[in-house]
């Protein structure tokens, strides 16, 4: 069976607030959220925004989305 890597690109928060239409302080919220193991808040960006994952880095979140097809 061949698998498929999936095409994922890095942002920011203030690149995710923008694509999901909130406040980048939502978005440091859902982050907190993901990385302290609430898998609802994850799987919902995910189905809606592409989001795959959250890792913290010194002094900002990264933020891993599946890049959408054109």
């Amino acid at each position: 069976m061949v698998r498929k890597r999936i095409k994922e690109r890095e942002v920011s928060t203030k690149q995710f607030a923008g694509l999901a239409g909130v406040s980048e302080k939502t978005v440091r919220g859902y982050c907190l959220q993901i990385y302290s193991g609430n898998q609802r808040v994850l799987d919902e960006l995910s189905r809606d925004y592409g989001l795959i994952s959250v890792e913290r880095l010194p002094n900002r979140w990264s933020m891993r989305v599946r890049e959408m097809k054109k």
